[in-house]
């Protein structure tokens, strides 16, 4: 499956439960990456860590949400957790970032237990991100995070890449873009 069409997908069913008020931005590799995996599955990670997000920037000033697929790189945060084997070439990086209240410490240890919850009765399962976890673990992927208390989180999930070669190079800071 193309990773950009299914990100795509993804943020089209996220446009109308987002805030008017959130700033949502896609931004895509300009070259197609391709992976074995289960479009369904991958849409639902990338819709929970979206509306994960989007629960995040309740009560920050200009909320915003950046929602980006790269080729993984070495300096890529998260690279250490790779498996022995791999290399950066062979994966792709889906990131999903907010400027919410972040994720304590304490928290970080237990957000992908199942049942780990901090909202609100009736607002969460605590299933999204056991899911998520689980899932991208089936496509021999893994998830990292990186969160600080009132400036936001960021979600990195490593995903191998099927038959990928790039026919340009392009630097992670070619694909910096602010909204």
């Amino acid at each position: 499956v193309d990773l950009s069409t299914i990100m795509k997908s993804t943020h089209s069913l996220f446009e109308p439960i987002a805030r008017k008020t959130v700033k949502c931005r896609l931004i895509l590799h300009p070259e197609p990456l391709f992976a074995k995996a289960d479009a369904n599955q991958l849409e639902q990670v990338f819709l929970n860590l979206l509306i994960n997000s989007r629960d995040a920037l309740d009560k920050g000033e200009n909320p915003k949400i950046f929602f980006r697929l790269e080729p993984a790189c070495s300096y890529s945060a998260g690279w250490d957790q790779a498996p022995a084997n791999a290399t950066p070439g062979q994966y792709a990086c889906i990131r999903c970032k907010d400027n919410g209240e972040g994720i304590s410490e304490e928290n970080l240890k237990t957000i992908f237990d199942p049942f780990f919850t901090t909202k609100a009765v009736g607002k969460g399962t605590g299933m999204g991100l056991a899911m998520a976890y689980g899932t991208i673990q089936n496509h021999n992927g893994w998830i990292h995070v990186e969160s600080t208390l009132g400036k936001g989180t960021e979600f990195f999930i490593f995903i191998p890449l099927y038959n990928h070669k790039l026919e340009n190079s392009f630097s992670n800071t070619q694909l910096n873009i602010s909204i």
